[in-house]
């Protein structure tokens, strides 16, 4: 499942609002449609996204550690701890 990035003008209010420094991103909205798919379609098992949404991907994945989390930059990508490269 791909989380994307920020889009919307909610998610650049979640950005500064429920990031984990200051906030609880559980609640932010990328988050909650996330959760829902999850909940949804249980056969997912990668979940993957940039930015907030690589923020969201590690998040979710807490709740839901069956998941393979990936998050990336466009030089960059990165696993979960746990996750070979």
């Amino acid at each position: 499942m791909y989380v994307a990035g920020s889009h919307t003008a909610t998610d650049w209010y979640d950005n500064f609002t429920k990031i984990p420094i200051w906030g609880d991103l559980r609640k932010s909205h990328r988050y909650q449609q996330a959760d829902q798919m999850l909940d949804a379609n249980s056969g997912i098992k990668n979940v993957a996204g940039p930015s907030v949404g690589g923020a969201v991907v590690h998040e979710v994945q807490k709740n839901h550690p069956c998941l393979r989390a990936v998050t990336y930059w466009p030089f960059h990508t990165t696993h979960a701890a746990d996750d070979p490269p």
